[in-house]
């Protein structure tokens, strides 16, 4: 080999060694850029869901005028229930309640709230809430014919429970990855719109064009998961 051959193979050595460094470095960066986003996201999730978790108590403050204030009662709710059966009037507050609660259960369906934050702040009122309320689902999942009425609310409540099994020292000691499969990824669009969910239903509790910005709200995040 010439010495000019030699003098080439080395700058090209050098030169792959160079490149090599550089996409090191490129990963090192891109890694270290991934982990800041997604420790970011962790805590946009968790302030997130401390928002709705106050959206809900002051939605049922709001509430409390025309709603049984302790609806973790069963019998009290039973009573109630009984009392406006039939009087559509009187249950549609409870439908919107029930349909902001669905707005949570999603929520923490599709990852954009903290199944841990939730369980903490909200998770043994809305097992005690699915208890109570559930002669009511089942009388709706009849009359309308839709067996899968407030299914979302069921779920986020058996999946409470299964939280709180898990977490030996009670609910807060871990922070597990929402209930999402791995090839859903929520964008922070459809993050603020779940949230804008939650709170237009709980700052208008009895406008009808609640239900109305609430549906069309949905389809949008429908549109971009």
């Amino acid at each position: 080999m010439s010495t000019s051959e030699t003098i080439s193979a080395a700058i090209n050595f050098a030169a792959l060694v160079f490149l090599g460094a550089q996409v090191m470095l490129a990963r090192r960066a891109l890694g270290e850029t991934a982990k800041a986003q997604q420790q970011e996201w962790e805590r946009q999730r968790k302030k997130a869901s401390i928002e709705a978790s106050v959206s809900t108590a002051r939605y049922r403050e709001a509430l409390k005028a025309v709603l049984p204030w302790n609806d973790r009662d069963p019998e009290e709710m039973a009573a109630f229930l009984k009392e406006v059966n039939g009087d559509h009037a009187k249950l549609y507050p409870v439908r919107e309640y029930l349909n902001h609660l669905v707005d949570i259960a999603v929520g923490v369906k599709q990852g954009v709230f903290d199944l841990d934050t939730i369980s903490m702040l909200e998770g043994g009122r809305i097992i005690d809430v699915v208890a109570s309320y559930a002669p009511y689902i089942e009388s709706v999942r009849q009359e309308a014919h839709r067996p899968r009425i407030y299914e979302d609310i069921e779920d986020l409540a058996e999946l409470i429970k299964a939280h709180r099994q898990e977490s030996p020292g009670g609910p807060g000691e871990s922070h597990p990855r929402a209930p999402t499969e791995r090839s859903v990824k929520v964008s922070l669009h459809s993050a603020r719109l779940i949230l804008d969910l939650v709170r237009i239903r709980s700052s208008r509790p009895s406008g009808r064009t609640c239900g109305a910005a609430v549906r069309s709200a949905r389809a949008t995040i429908c549109g971009l998961s």
